[in-house]
């Protein structure tokens, strides 16, 4: 594609008008919000150094029983013949006596030898232990990780304080009304440091990231305006990282402010007392249409009711005319009657 001086011109012009509103560090945080990918049902890439566990299953009068592994190595095959496993060590859960790794075997697998490690296969029901047991909203590494892979996918960011307005428009964290097509239509979500992804792919600073409004028909929160302003006064807005991922020892300590600029257009807004000008003129205008369409009406019944006079008083006097053996000819006449009555009809209508 080809641009002209004069439509470069054009373009910058339309930029210069826009007004971005950045989220402050005040107004954002982290939300402990998982976001299941379609494919996470089980482990499917183990990583050296961590923390999977196992829980047996749940029955009547039975409580599951978790243990926690940390993973030393993989373990192919044995002796040519494959056993797709990994080795573990235990690091909490009720123990049991299980066959442990000889020093020999260590060699073999090209692990260091320590005692207490153990062969286990992948095809159980592992989950990748989070590093945090308990949710820090400033920090990211305490964001959910996929089963899958035990890495950070997306993020889930909240922005407050938001307030439903009239007609379409909100009022944001700055004050100002605008309308909820233009936060949707207009919002980013930037880089503001690199991110070196588990591939060691790095997404630079200033990158938009692929992001989208949590709104009510995703069915994850409360809302009660029909808007995405949720029951707790916020926008949540869920942020998406390339595959494979982000490992969480990466951003620990990084807060979501740090990393993400989150903006939007504010070029069109208006103070609350604009705002409330314009809708109640919005207001009279929907008044006047509505009455308009009334007295349409209206005029409209009143020539359905004169048409309908009309042909039935054409109707006595054909109908005196052909009454006796002409039923065949009454027939016709009613046929005509009904294609004029719709034509008559549908030419008022429009």
């Amino acid at each position: 594609m080809y641009f002209t001086l004069e439509s470069l011109k054009i373009l910058e012009e339309c930029n210069k008008k826009k007004v971005w509103f950045h989220v402050d560090q005040a107004f954002m945080s982290l939300v402990n919000y998982p976001f299941h990918r379609n494919d996470a049902k089980y482990v499917k890439e183990f990583n050296v150094g961590v923390n999977y566990s196992i829980s047996s299953v749940a029955c009547k009068g039975f409580e599951p029983k978790k243990k926690v592994y940390k993973m030393i190595g993989d373990a192919q095959s044995i002796n040519g013949v494959d056993i797709n496993s990994i080795i573990v060590k235990q690091v909490s859960g009720n123990g049991g006596k299980m066959y442990t790794l000889t020093q020999e075997d260590c060699e073999h697998y090209d692990v260091e030898y320590e005692d207490g490690l153990i062969l286990m296969p992948k095809n159980m029901n592992w989950r990748p232990e989070p590093k945090y047991q308990s949710f820090d909203p400033l920090n990211l590494a305490a964001s959910p990780i996929s089963i899958e892979d035990g890495r950070i996918h997306h993020f889930m960011l909240k922005v407050s304080p938001f307030k439903n307005f009239s007609h379409g428009y909100v009022i944001t964290p700055s004050g100002m009304t605008v309308t909820e097509d233009s936060i949707k239509s207009t919002i980013r979500v930037k880089t503001k440091k690199p991110i070196v992804l588990a591939n060691n792919d790095v997404l630079a600073e200033g990158c938009v990231l692929k992001s989208a409004i949590e709104t009510p028909r995703m069915g994850g929160l409360i809302y009660k305006h029909g808007n995405f302003i949720s029951s707790d006064d916020s926008m949540y807005i869920h942020v998406f990282v390339n595959d494979p991922g982000i490992d969480p020892e990466y951003i620990d300590g990084v807060s979501p402010y740090d990393m993400f600029d989150i903006m939007w257009d504010e070029g069109e807004a208006l103070s609350v007392d604009e705002a409330k000008s314009k809708v109640v003129a919005v207001k009279k205008k929907e008044a006047d249409v509505n009455k308009a369409i009334m007295d349409a009406k209206s005029v409209t019944d009143e020539s359905i009711k004169q048409m309908i006079d009309e042909i039935a008083s054409l109707d006595n006097v054909l109908v005196n005319v052909v009454r006796g053996n002409h039923d065949d000819l009454v027939k016709g006449f009613d046929e005509t009657i009904d294609f004029y009555f719709n034509h008559r009809l549908s030419r008022l209508i429009k």
